[in-house]
């Protein structure tokens, strides 16, 4: 996890972050630096698996996950199923 972290622009010091407001029991943040594709880091805060949902035009590739994405998309909605205290880092698809 941390050798992904130091890899990623979107986590340096400096970046830019916005807190979203997707499901009660996730924390969301997205964290972007101009000139690299944004992080939607999710994190389910529940002991529950939860669904999460959001509107957007760009694919997201799950950067944790060895497997590529489990973003679901379709019509510009995605959807993710998050597993009880289960994180996920979502970088911007855009290159």
């Amino acid at each position: 996890m941390l050798t992904v972290r130091q890899s990623e622009p979107a986590f340096h010091p400096t970046g830019e972050q916005e807190v979203l407001s997707l499901n009660t029991a996730v924390f969301a943040v997205r964290r972007h630096v101009a000139g690299s594709p944004a992080v939607l880091c999710l994190t389910n805060v529940s002991s529950k698996t939860v669904t999460v949902e959001w509107e957007g035009e760009i694919d997201y590739v799950n950067i944790l996950s060895e497997e590529g994405s489990d973003v679901v998309g379709e019509n510009g909605r995605f959807t993710l199923t998050l597993a009880a205290y289960q994180i996920a880092w979502l970088r911007e698809n855009i290159w």
